[in-house]
């Protein structure tokens, strides 16, 4: 399912998408204040690619503003169960994202060596992003939850907490962009 570009304010809620080639959901180019919820995604494990992905999908210009991605179970996804991606589009803004409540279970059924995890975040333009509350389990990837600067640099100002789950081969929770912190106190587990 794809949010095409310039979708505003939509909502997306209680799918089951089983067997995609595919991201399951694909939210791409410009999309902003949107909600996707509840949807349950299984087995796209066979395709390198992520359960749910946002990216600016190389367009100049995007805007991805403020979607909130939250309750969605992806289980078995190629790479990443959830991914907010910088593709190579230029005068991006990519901001106040909100990854919540999500549970994400064996990612990277493709066994991808490097910069895998359950929850990944690439990209320069790509800031005050949160994420909160989610369950990762999937002893396939490296980092629970990774900020990458694969090619378009690192993420900036995101915001991570309280989350639990099993670590990656790696670790846990790998933030390097400025200003990115992780919360503490309680049982973050990560």
């Amino acid at each position: 399912i794809v949010f095409g570009n310039g979708t505003l304010n939509s909502q997306m809620q209680d799918n089951v998408i089983i067997g995609s080639e595919r991201e399951a959901i694909h939210l791409a180019e410009s999309e902003s204040e949107n909600v996707v919820s509840g949807n349950y995604i299984n087995g796209n494990g066979t395709s390198i690619d992520y359960g749910m992905s946002i990216t600016d999908d190389g367009i100049n210009g995007s805007t991805i503003f403020g979607n909130v991605i939250k309750g969605n179970q992806v289980i078995g996804a190629g790479l990443s169960g959830i991914a907010l991606v910088q593709f190579g589009g230029t005068g991006l803004t990519i901001a106040q994202n909100i990854i919540m409540d999500n549970f994400v279970f064996n990612a990277n059924q493709m066994a991808v060596a490097s910069n895998t995890a359950g929850i990944f975040l690439n990209g320069s333009s790509i800031t005050q992003t949160q994420v909160i509350g989610n369950v990762i389990e999937s002893g396939l990837v490296q980092w629970a939850i990774l900020e990458s600067n694969v090619t378009y640099g690192y993420p900036t100002n995101t915001i991570v907490g309280p989350n639990s789950g099993i670590a990656g081969s790696s670790g846990t929770v790998s933030l390097s962009g400025a200003g990115s912190a992780k919360l503490t106190g309680g049982a973050t587990g990560l």
